[in-house]
């Protein structure tokens, strides 16, 4: 992918550095061992509905070749009354899921944490995002 769009899937712009003063026309990603990334839609969070849901586009991108299923399971132990599910709950490792959270009515407004985690055999990798809760 070309770096702008390398910046704008995984948001490291802030803390990425480079060697020289001029910007790389594209971002050649190598593992050093087969493994996978997870990359959500949106950093910044995601805003509960009226009808009290949320969803997260979560993508898969393969590193070094590694293939197979991932088993995804979303982390909403911070908040009770949160509830989720992905469609589908597994996914290829070059694959792209929709997790879609639910608030109940109990729900205090604010904003919280949700993790979601990857599993494929003995690795696991996760991304933590932001749910708002208006």
């Amino acid at each position: 992918m070309d770096f702008s769009s390398w910046k704008l899937t995984t948001a490291q712009d802030a803390s990425s550095s480079w060697k020289s003063s001029s910007v790389p026309a594209a971002c050649n990603l190598r593992a050093s061992t087969p493994d996978f990334w997870l990359v959500a839609n949106t950093f910044s969070g995601a805003r509960v509905d009226a009808s009290r849901h949320a969803t997260f586009a979560v993508t898969a991108y393969s590193l070094g070749g590694l293939t197979g299923n991932i088993a995804l399971k979303a982390d909403l132990s911070a908040v009770r009354g949160l509830t989720g599910s992905f469609s589908p709950s597994s996914i290829s490792t070059t694959g792209a899921t929709v997790l879609t959270v639910t608030a109940g009515s109990a729900v205090a407004p604010g904003t919280y944490p949700i993790t979601i985690l990857g599993n494929l055999g003995n690795i696991t990798r996760t991304v933590t995002l932001s749910l708002v809760v208006p």
